[in-house]
């Protein structure tokens, strides 16, 4: 039987149970008859002739279930059938029921968590190349019983210039901002800013997907220049191919610091850094002359910055 058959006689059966029933009957009956009529031809009377095909048959009731149970239908019958007892079950002890619907949400809940860890960690890599050479450098004050702390500029400059571990050694912050693109028909509305050393892509291994990144001629000379992610320029400029060139203030009253930041990069889609929620990466050097401070000046023993080093080879 065709697949298309199977299906149309399975649904059938399924709407029509009477009459399917009714038709199975009227099958066996017919069968039973010629069978015995058979048998009679050959010699044996009516009443032995209907026991011997009975007895071969297996008999009427046993044969109407296989027959029934033949098709894929029987599986979705059985299925309704146990669904409609669990129901009446569940009804009968609700307190059962209850205990029973939070153990499978518990563990249906611990399950999920689990696979959303494995997946984000195992399953699904880190957008950054190699990333099993890249490590966060924290700061452990042990006096204060203080642990994965944040770490001074100063700090991370004597790590960069002593260094014999890493290849290259960046750091950032993250802080919000509310940025105006001077656009009309840009988005608006507040946004997570990461302040960031010039060489932070190259230790991420990252090309932007449009435009340039940041390079050390941007940090030293403090250029007003900002690289934004793919989701960012979705969301505030429509994906415009033009986008490069285009600028942003960024106002942040918190501080006093406003500027106007030229964007010179587009970060390909699926890439975060340090996580998904920032939307754009200027040099420190250009936030803090906003600030009207500079890199020595501005608070450079504050515990303000992660370091991210990528080890040598």
């Amino acid at each position: 039987m065709s697949l298309l058959r199977a299906v149309r006689a399975g649904l059938r059966a399924l709407i029509r149970k009477e009459l399917v029933a009714r038709e199975l009957d009227d099958e066996i009956r017919d069968y039973l008859e010629r069978a015995t009529q058979e048998k009679m031809r050959a010699g044996l009377p009516r009443d032995a002739a209907e026991r011997v095909v009975r007895l071969e048959m297996g008999g009427v009731e046993p044969t109407k279930e296989r027959v029934r149970s033949g098709g894929w239908e029987a599986r979705v019958e059985t299925l309704s059938q146990d669904v409609r007892y669990a129901v009446r079950g569940l009804r009968r002890n609700p307190g059962f029921t209850a205990i029973a619907a939070l153990t499978l949400t518990l563990g249906i809940g611990a399950n999920t968590a689990m696979f959303s860890v494995v997946n984000a960690v195992i399953l699904r890599p880190l957008p950054y190349r190699d990333v099993n050479h890249l490590v966060l450098v924290w700061t452990d004050d042990a006096r204060r019983g203080l642990h994965r702390e944040g770490t001074a500029y100063r700090t991370i400059t004597d790590w960069a210039s002593e260094n014999h571990v890493f290849q290259e050694l960046a750091f950032f912050t993250t802080q919000r901002v509310a940025p105006i693109a001077n656009d009309p028909s840009a988005g608006r509305g507040r946004a997570r800013s990461a302040l960031v050393s010039a060489n932070l892509f190259a230790v991420l291994g990252v090309s932007p997907a449009l435009g340039r990144a940041l390079t050390p001629a941007d940090e030293a000379e403090h250029a007003p220049v900002i690289v934004i992610s793919h989701s960012f320029w979705q969301r505030w400029f429509a994906g415009a191919p033009d986008i490069i060139g285009k600028t942003l203030t960024i106002d942040d009253a918190s501080k006093g610091a406003r500027g106007t930041l030229t964007v010179v990069g587009v970060m390909p889609a699926g890439f975060y850094f340090p996580d998904k929620l920032t939307d754009m990466w200027t040099p420190a050097t250009t936030y803090w002359r906003f600030e009207r401070e500079s890199i020595e000046r501005f608070r450079p023993w504050a515990r303000r910055w992660t370091a991210l080093g990528r080890l040598a080879p």
